[in-house]
């Protein structure tokens, strides 16, 4: 993101080798410092979770917790929800509406169209 260490620290309110022991896994990020990190990148706190592999996420304690609290079913995936509902459908309709001008709103449209009917 083109931001150090330093200036990364200095910008949520902790030392840079705070910043670096988050890095290397040494210490645990709280949600708030967390939620911190990702307003100050510009991005939303999913982006650190994007590419979380089952490698990552299968031995968890809480993989089965419903389950096991007796209180339901997992949570559907991201993938089968609604994609009304998904950051990624927001991100796109607001960034559509930033364009400039009609006509660019049409082409990309027109694009999506296109693009969409390819399988």
């Amino acid at each position: 993101m083109k931001l150090s260490q330093e200036q990364l620290g200095e910008a949520v309110r902790v030392t840079f080798q705070q910043i670096q022991k988050y890095e290397r896994g040494h210490n645990r990020v709280s949600a708030s410092r967390l939620y911190d990190i990702a307003s100050v990148l510009g991005v939303d706190v999913s982006f650190f979770f994007k590419d979380i592999g089952q490698d990552v996420t299968e031995h968890r304690p809480t993989q089965n917790l419903l389950q096991n609290a007796g209180l339901g079913e997992n949570p559907m995936p991201a993938y089968e929800q609604d994609p009304l509902s998904r950051n990624e459908t927001m991100e796109l309709v607001r960034l559509f509406w930033k364009l400039p001008s009609t006509e660019m709103r049409r082409n990309i449209l027109e694009l999506l169209n296109s693009m969409s009917r390819r399988d």
